[in-house]
């Protein structure tokens, strides 16, 4: 019963974003179009990080996360051609420009990098414009110090909510590694090209 109660708030509380933010407007189209460019980063907060198993970090690292003097960003590139995604994790002190220049994300301190196959691409209008990547991690490097794991053969889902602004403004997105963990941001920026 309580799961139920549970759901059905959390049913309601979307119905109302969703009813606060209005519908999509009718420049969206996916009849056709796939994703031409996707190269985005985020700041994934803390606690937009959902799982059950300990997080595996130096302490310093865990330490700067918690009182603020590190920030989680991610940034992922998609190349169409071969349908995979690059992506990295890395920390940064909350002061480095956002997006973060290619100077810094090279000595920034990377927590993973991984490779993800892409089977397939979803578009979508309702409620919002938003597109999906499904896929498998195909290669995974932990960072060498030590710590992290290896994610390789995980399914992965990549979502992004976006608008019909141009450029488009990018939100809620979201990776989720199956039964590992959710990692979750409320924006991003960069490049969404869809055609």
């Amino acid at each position: 019963m309580k799961l139920r109660t549970t759901m059905n708030l959390f049913l309601v509380a979307i119905a109302l974003a969703v009813a606060a933010n209005g519908q999509a407007t009718s420049t969206c189209q996916t009849q056709g179009e796939t994703v031409r460019v996707f190269n985005i980063e985020r700041q994934v907060p803390l606690q937009g990080i959902l799982t059950i198993f300990t997080v595996n970090a130096p302490p310093n690292i865990i330490a700067g996360l918690v009182n603020g003097t590190l920030q989680i960003r991610e940034k992922m590139i998609y190349h169409p051609k071969e349908s995979y995604i690059n992506g990295r994790v890395f920390v940064v002190p909350p002061a480095t420009p956002f997006p973060t220049p290619p100077d810094d994300v090279a000595s920034a301190y990377v927590v993973q990098t991984a490779k993800l196959q892409i089977a397939q691409i979803f578009l979508a209008c309702q409620p919002f414009p938003t597109v999906a990547f499904i896929g498998t991690v195909v290669g995974s490097t932990p960072n060498p110090g030590g710590y992290g794991v290896s994610l390789t053969g995980a399914t992965v889902a990549i979502s992004v909510g976006y608008t019909s602004d141009s450029p488009p403004k990018l939100f809620n997105s979201v990776v989720s590694l199956a039964g590992i963990a959710v990692a979750w941001a409320p924006s991003a920026i960069g490049e969404l090209v869809i055609r």
